[in-house]
């Protein structure tokens, strides 16, 4: 058997043979993608009646495996970005999707932040605006919206907004960045995306439900939502004013859909102190720094 060449111009030549291919494979995968259109004649439906274009949970479970199988050399990070980039222009077959990101500040960190997730050729158009996001998402048209993550005790938060009205279609189904690289932090900033459709379950998940409710402290809440057997804590709390009820946005592990029977069991529970328990969406649990 003769012994591996350690000879420079050999060892380029390999590398050459293997970009070749890597490059037919992937002509090979972007043809699969377009079969797939074809069969799904122009992509299934979900249970809201709105045309998939996106498979959030598929894609979190295709970068968790991939990065389970992956040893060598090569960064973590840097198989991530390729798959990443490998979904996004994979969407674009499919559905040409346009990325609105709401940014009030710290707009390159935003822009970066979005451009990482949904790839290099994601239609992205940047705004200060966050109900101008959610207005044109709800809308239709092959558009989701990343708004920035909702901090406590924020002046007019997004969130209330995907409660009810022509908002109420939205749906949380991503959170970003879900993955980061020791290189790039995109000034520790974080996001979440809303789309016109339900979020799918990717298996390691945390799903968002909005309480609407009288004066109770964030004990009691956390006994209500006990009760009902929600594990959940408050992220976010809102006081719209003029006698409205308090409105309390809860982060829960695990997925939580709108039909879940707990969602329910809280507002029978609560003895007419919640009036209101609105599913908000999911998200897979972003995978953190990688090397």
């Amino acid at each position: 058997m003769t012994p591996p060449s350690d000879d420079p111009d050999t060892l380029r030549r390999e590398i050459d043979e293997i970009d070749d291919r890597l490059h037919r494979t992937l002509i090979e995968r972007a043809e699969l993608m377009q079969r797939i259109v074809a069969a799904s004649q122009n992509y299934a439906a979900n249970d809201d009646g709105n045309a998939v274009f996106m498979r959030p949970g598929r894609e979190a479970q295709m970068l968790r495996r991939r990065l389970a199988e992956h040893d060598g050399s090569m960064p973590a990070a840097v198989v991530a970005r390729v798959w990443r980039e490998l979904i996004g222009a994979a969407g674009q077959q499919q559905e040409p999707l346009r990325v609105l990101v709401h940014a009030p500040s710290k707009s390159v960190g935003y822009w970066d932040l979005a451009r990482n997730h949904f790839g290099s050729v994601a239609r992205m158009s940047m705004h200060t605006s966050a109900q101008r996001v959610l207005t044109d998402v709800a809308e239709g048209d092959g558009a989701v919206g990343m708004l920035t993550l909702p901090e406590e005790n924020e002046p007019n938060p997004w969130w209330p907004h995907i409660m009810g009205g022509d908002e109420a279609r939205l749906q949380v189904i991503a959170r970003l960045p879900f993955f980061a690289s020791a290189t790039g932090r995109f000034e520790d900033l974080a996001a979440l995306v809303v789309a016109p459709f339900a979020p799918e379950e990717s298996g390691d998940d945390i799903s968002l439900i909005a309480i609407q409710a009288s004066d109770l402290s964030r004990a009691r809440v956390g006994d209500l939502l006990a009760g009902a057997g929600f594990d959940g804590r408050i992220i976010s709390s809102f006081d719209p004013g003029h006698g409205a009820d308090r409105l309390h946005l809860v982060e829960i592990p695990g997925y939580v859909s709108k039909t879940d029977p707990r969602i329910e069991a809280l507002a029978q529970a609560s003895e007419k102190e919640i009036q209101r328990v609105v599913a908000l969406g999911a998200y897979a649990l972003p995978l953190g720094q990688l090397d």
